[in-house]
């Protein structure tokens, strides 16, 4: 059976804007991590195989809990605000009362990895823990502005075997990026090729 699984690409408690990157901004239908993941699991080809979900937990921690611990209550007590989302609304108006709950079920069971530093040893936890549950297709969801560090690092993880070859993996960029920059900020250097 196909099962597919999601890693949310969370940041530092610190980070500026960390809960516009979280949440997305509704008024201009902006999707963020939380609101990305809602839509995957609404909307994906394969969303009723989707059965894991992971958050990658670095070092920053606030009232006592860790960094994935942390965004993970956050989404949570966010949940009922993806209805003010556009995209969002009409999708889970269709929802039943049952599949509603189903959908916070699984943000309240979002894995979280051990403390991890690098972006890169996130992706290889991960591509771990989804080996171990056979999910074959993974949806990388993460910030618009760290998006392209993720395929590379995926790619160079898949590149070095820490990724199995019977993992797809997709990367779902947000809407949002850090504080006060836009795609256009990230800088891409691709080697010579013609």
């Amino acid at each position: 059976m196909h099962r597919s699984g999601i890693l949310i690409h969370v940041h530092h408690l610190d980070t500026a804007g960390w809960e516009n990157l979280l949440l997305g901004d509704p008024t201009s239908d902006r999707f963020g991590s939380l609101t990305m993941v809602a839509y995957l699991l609404l909307t994906a080809p394969d969303a009723a195989h989707i059965n894991t979900i992971i958050i990658g937990s670095g070092p920053s921690s606030r009232d006592g809990l860790s960094e994935g611990e942390y965004s993970r209550q956050t989404m949570l007590r966010h949940f009922d605000r993806l209805h003010d989302f556009p995209r969002l609304k009409p999708l889970l108006r269709t929802l039943t009362a049952a599949q509603i709950a189903e959908l916070r079920n699984k943000i309240e069971h979002i894995l979280i990895t051990p403390q991890l530093i690098r972006t890169s040893d996130e992706i290889r936890m991960s591509a771990t823990m989804f080996a171990e549950r056979n999910i074959s297709t993974v949806y990388e969801v993460c910030a618009a502005s760290h998006a392209p560090r993720c395929i590379q690092q995926q790619a160079l993880a898949r590149v070095n075997g820490l990724i199995p070859a019977s993992q797809l993996w997709l990367v779902a960029a947000t809407d949002m990026c850090f504080a006060d920059s836009t795609p256009d900020d990230t800088v891409i250097f691709e080697p010579a090729h013609r």
